[in-house]
């Protein structure tokens, strides 16, 4: 019988549907030296190959799939592109046990933060959300109710009817605030030293990752 290793890392491709692939005698690996780096990881690593051009839906069941055949205490997915589609169809609609769903986006500086707050909870089954001031937006509210959701969001000073909240449940924001300057340990994110959005993100979640 075998016993489950406590981790596990599977590597979620895009749409080529291949891990790796050999072409006139020569390996192409869709995440290329990944598989280098990793050989002497404790944890089970996987590449995955999902089925190629094929819709969501499909892709998302192959993943499923895959995963209950996986012995382990945990399961941590990392997609790229359409894999990224897989792993949120997976995630909000196949209701993998156990599952901790972790997003992020990123949106211009001098939009107001509210604006595409609603895409990042969009689907998610949870039964509070908890923001500050600056999400207090009817849309965010509307949308959160319509999931289910409990508000917790002190209402900004503006409002004609200032709306209750937990203030003691809003109190487990500080984590929040805490992971940011966790993040902020790092200069080139607190100073914003990318070129370019996909290099912040890719080094925002790098870091995620080690905390």
């Amino acid at each position: 019988m075998n016993t489950p290793d406590k981790e596990a890392i599977v590597f979620v491709h895009g749409l080529l549907g291949f891990s790796a692939y050999s072409i006139l005698g020569k390996e192409i690996q869709y995440f290329r030296s990944l598989h280098a780096h990793l050989q002497n990881d404790p944890r089970q690593i996987f590449f995955p190959t999902l089925p190629p051009n094929s819709v969501i839906e499909v892709r998302a069941q192959a993943l499923a799939n895959f995963l209950a055949r996986i012995c382990a205490d945990r399961i941590d997915l990392i997609a790229h592109s359409m894999g990224g589609l897989d792993s949120r169809y997976l995630i909000h609609h196949l209701d993998p046990m156990q599952c901790t769903p972790g997003a992020q986006f990123n949106h211009a500086r001098y939009t107001a933060s509210w604006l595409p707050a609603g895409h990042l909870f969009a689907g998610m089954d949870a039964h509070y959300l908890l923001a500050d001031r600056s999400y207090d937006s009817n849309a965010i509210i509307e949308q959160a109710e319509k999931q289910g959701m409990k508000v917790v969001i002190p209402p900004k000073e503006n409002r004609k009817i200032q709306r209750s909240y937990d203030k003691e449940l809003y109190k487990l924001r500080h984590l929040v605030e805490n992971a940011f300057l966790h993040l902020k340990q790092w200069r080139g994110i607190a100073t914003r030293h990318a070129k370019n959005t996909s290099s912040f993100l890719a080094a925002v979640q790098i870091r995620c990752i080690a905390l």
